[in-house]
């Protein structure tokens, strides 16, 4: 063999690629296997695709398959078979937000508090601010915890909208919804369950988050 099959990361609900190069005359024949027990046993693949080809690709990975190791039997009916070195496949969670942001009702003077929860591993974070005074979307400095928490705000904080980018150890990104802060000089609570914001508010806010993620898209294409 001169190219052996190398360690996969991939990201839940992804697939992984497993790929040999070998050189036999006659033709050589090809066999994947697998094993969950950390390469005390072997078997044949089951399921994926390419499993008698020199490129094997997995099924949908779930978090289960971490750790599963793959290799390659190579025959051509010369003994003895040919079998490749064991390749590690690694499943990352994906990350994902299981609690959104809500609207803050605050009376002037006071602190309001955003927060998310997510699912991931080594995760990082950092809270956007839109004062809808045309800067569209600015970083919080020193804002990189689950949670955010406002100085003491005042009504002209009223209409100031919030969201917090996560980023784990791989690169994945997500940004959480977006949050508005509603400040007033005797607090009226929202309806049960409502969770809106004032249209023009709404606007605003989502038009400063399509131009961060122009932003965003040129810098990835320079």
């Amino acid at each position: 063999m001169t190219t052996q099959p190398v360690n996969q990361t991939v990201t839940e609900g992804s697939a992984a690629h497993f790929a040999i190069v070998a050189t036999a005359n006659p033709a050589p024949s090809y066999q994947w296997q697998v094993s969950i027990d950390g390469g005390a046993t072997w078997n044949n693949v089951t399921d994926g695709t390419g499993a008698t080809t020199a490129s094997y690709t997995t099924p949908v990975a779930t978090l289960a398959m971490n750790s599963y190791q793959y290799r390659c039997v190579v025959s051509n009916g010369v003994s003895p078979d040919a079998v490749s070195k064991a390749a590690i496949l690694t499943i990352i969670s994906k990350l994902a937000i299981t609690v959104q942001p809500t609207n803050q009702y605050v009376v002037a003077e006071q602190q309001a508090t955003f927060s998310v929860s997510t699912a991931g591993e080594r995760l990082s974070y950092q809270w956007y601010i839109n004062r809808n005074d045309g800067r569209g979307w600015l970083a919080l400095s020193g804002s990189t915890s689950v949670s955010y928490t406002t100085l003491a705000v005042t009504l002209e904080n009223d209409g100031f909208c919030y969201f917090c980018r996560i980023t784990d150890a791989y690169g994945q990104t997500v940004d959480s919804d977006i949050a508005a802060l509603h400040v007033s000089k005797t607090i009226i609570p929202p309806k049960t369950g409502d969770s809106s914001m004032p249209l023009l508010w709404l606007g605003l806010c989502l038009l400063g988050g399509l131009g961060l993620a122009l932003i965003m898209r040129e810098k990835q294409r320079a």
